[in-house]
């Protein structure tokens, strides 16, 4: 359960942000709340929730030998795992890479709108326990419609190869921004982009894959108006490059050969809703609104005694504009209410005496201390 503010105006001025608490495996990531008036992001203001979504493998000390990096987190869960498929949205773990190649493999971007990019690999062959020679980049979830909101995917981590160090850690995915005003303006920025993984600064070892970016996150905007798409980000974190020792190279294994898959593309959402001004009912009584946002009207009627058969209304609407919308007359989900003015009757109605003299006679009798039963 998400709890959504709601308020007047909301104004991010030069130097200020709005943000939310990080994804930390059972809630956090998302900023959403409604406004009824304008929502303005002024020159040099945020809402950011970059690198706040499904988490990127974190950093691993290993010793030694041949090892698979982990996988992100993504929308099927199982963040910091190690197996050969990706993590639904998480990147896949980076290969072991075998002996005489230098391929510990790069692990896979997260996915989101877009599938993260595959961990890359000179070589196919791995001494690890996931197979095949490359790591897969997290899956498309979700749809264009955003019926479902999703955090981006996180990236795996790459594998190690007869070496001892760490791998990791991989970005983060880009978090979700939810917000329905009447009006939306965005001269500063509103991102919710994935982090990039971390590349190796010197590490001790001999050859490591790179660790596979975050996706991006998710941003829904409701506005009564046409908002453009200027300033609103929702890109991919770049993965990093693979460690092949001192001398920079193995046979055909170089870092960029064995470096981590860049996020996917998270999605942006940018819809116009014209806010209804009034309604009324075909009596011309008037409906109304149930908050500030003017998006959810009501209208009741007391049943009279003539009423029979369903319940049938006739409603016309328009916006501030004058516009007027389509008369309606059936309801979006086939509901409906249908009078009920029948009087009831009974059918059977009979009265017993458990006194004994006279039972199972028409006409009983009872005296004190025996049961009447209707």
């Amino acid at each position: 359960i998400v709890r959504v503010p709601q308020y007047n105006d909301v104004t991010v001025n030069s130097g200020g942000s709005i943000t939310a608490e990080a994804w930390d495996g059972t809630q956090g990531g998302i900023l959403a709340f409604n406004a009824s008036g304008t929502v303005a992001i002024n020159s040099g203001g945020r809402i950011d929730v970059s690198g706040l979504g499904f988490r990127g493998a974190p950093k691993h000390y290993r010793s030694g030998g041949w090892a698979d990096g982990y996988r992100g987190e993504g929308d099927t869960g199982g963040f910091d795992s190690q197996e050969s498929p990706a993590n639904g949205s998480g990147g896949g773990s980076g290969r072991a890479g075998c002996p005489g190649h230098g391929n510990a493999g790069g692990g896979g971007g997260g996915g989101n709108g877009t599938a993260g990019e595959i961990g890359e690999n000179a070589y196919s062959c791995t001494q690890g326990s996931a197979t095949g020679g490359e790591a897969p980049g997290g899956v498309v979830v979700g749809s264009a419609s955003l019926q479902k909101l999703f955090l981006g995917g996180g990236g795996g981590s790459g594998g190690l190869h007869d070496t001892t160090g760490y791998s990791g850690p991989a970005g983060n995915g880009g978090g979700i921004i939810q917000i329905t005003a009447a009006s939306i303006n965005v001269n500063g920025s509103l991102e919710a982009n994935g982090s990039d993984a971390v590349a190796f600064l010197g590490s001790p070892g001999n050859y490591k894959g790179g660790s596979g970016g975050g996706a991006g996150g998710t941003i829904y905007l409701t506005a009564t108006h046409e908002i453009p798409s200027a300033n609103i980000q929702a890109i991919g974190g770049s993965g990093s490059e693979g460690y092949i020792s001192s001398s920079g190279s193995y046979r055909n294994s170089l870092p960029a050969t064995q470096k981590g898959g860049n996020g996917g593309t998270g999605r942006i959402k940018l819809a116009a809703s014209s806010t209804i001004a009034s309604s009324s009912s075909a009596q011309s009584e008037p409906m109304t609104p149930e908050d500030d946002t003017r998006r959810l009207w009501s209208y009741s009627r007391v049943t009279e005694d003539d009423h029979t058969g369903t319940a049938e209304f006739s409603l016309s609407y328009k916006d501030f504009a004058g516009n007027e919308g389509s008369l309606v007359e059936e309801t979006t989900d086939g509901s409906s209410v249908s009078f009920d003015t029948q009087k009831p009757e009974f059918e059977s109605l009979v009265i017993t005496s458990s006194n004994a003299n006279t039972e199972g006679q028409l006409e009983q009798l009872a005296k004190a201390g025996d049961t009447v039963t209707l």
